[in-house]
């Protein structure tokens, strides 16, 4: 657009036609890409036969250093009806006592890499139950999560994972801004973070390479998996996150890079296991 204005210096203010076409063409490329890339899935599915109702839950929660947030966590996965029949904690070498408070509430501890991702694929091997949920370690879960997962899941015998939903602790706007966004990309196309409690059957995901052991974006890499693959759900909440990085860091500074990075990582995603490293470095600059 200002290549045409220099060039065309004494044109009348406006685009004409044609260029107007090719300039606003590669938007609507990009758009019909991206469309394409969101309903390839439900477009080549081939049927699959329905999983088999599923009866039991385990939670992972992958920490390090949350000595500050664990207990309120695990208080909360204890009040969930019916109870996890595991509850999973995948330590990635904390230094405080997140590990002693992980035991005296009867936690399941298991020690691994440190990273994510990696935390995560451990705690899901470990697993025993038919569905596997992601929480934080900086959440609080609702009582009725447990029940509407597998309720889900129970009168959706094609869905293969899925993911609760949560909202901030805080009741700032520029939060309720980000939980919209949040809601938006999980509705619509599948992709949901980490702190929105992710959640798989065990029996889909297994054989072939379990959850990605990716040391960040590993929520981004498993939403991608598991869209191309099946059914998801989005059950619209039941998880409340704390809001500690958005309080520490401008917000705005904060929602740009974590736009960016996603955005690094799908571009270069055949790369993954090296691009997931160098992100995971810089996000985590100045505390490895």
């Amino acid at each position: 657009m200002a290549l045409f204005f220099l060039v065309r210096s004494s044109e009348p203010w406006g685009l004409p036609s044609w260029a107007q076409l090719a300039i606003w063409s590669l938007f609507g490329v990009v758009l019909l890409r991206d469309a394409f890339i969101s309903l390839r899935p439900l477009l080549r599915r081939k049927p699959r036969a329905p999983f088999p109702p599923v009866r039991t839950l385990a939670v992972v929660v992958p920490t390090l250093n949350e000595s500050e947030t664990l207990g309120g966590c695990l208080d909360s996965l204890a009040r969930m009806s019916p109870q996890p029949e595991e509850i999973i904690v995948v330590d990635g070498g904390s230094t405080d006592a997140t590990r002693d408070i992980a035991a005296q509430r009867g936690a399941t501890v298991v020690l691994s890499a440190r990273g994510r991702g990696r935390q995560i694929a451990a705690g899901v091997k470990v697993a025993h139950s038919d569905v596997v949920l992601v929480v934080h370690a900086d959440s609080i879960v609702c009582d009725d999560v447990a029940a509407r997962v597998v309720a889900a899941l129970k009168a959706n015998l094609d869905a293969i994972a899925g993911a609760v939903g949560q909202r901030f602790n805080g009741e700032a706007i520029k939060l309720c801004a980000i939980e919209a966004m949040n809601e938006i990309r999980a509705l619509f196309f599948g992709i949901s973070f980490g702190d929105q409690g992710q959640f798989l059957r065990r029996e889909a995901t297994l054989p072939a390479d379990g959850f990605p052991p990716l040391p960040l974006m590993e929520d981004v890499e498993f939403s991608l998996r598991t869209r191309a693959a099946g059914s998801l759900l989005y059950l619209g909440g039941g998880i409340v996150s704390s809001d500690r990085r958005w309080r520490r860091e401008k917000w705005l500074q904060r929602c740009l890079t974590v736009l960016a990075m996603t955005a690094v990582y799908r571009l270069r995603r055949s790369q993954r296991d090296q691009i997931a490293a160098a992100l995971y470095r810089k996000y985590y600059a100045g505390t490895l």
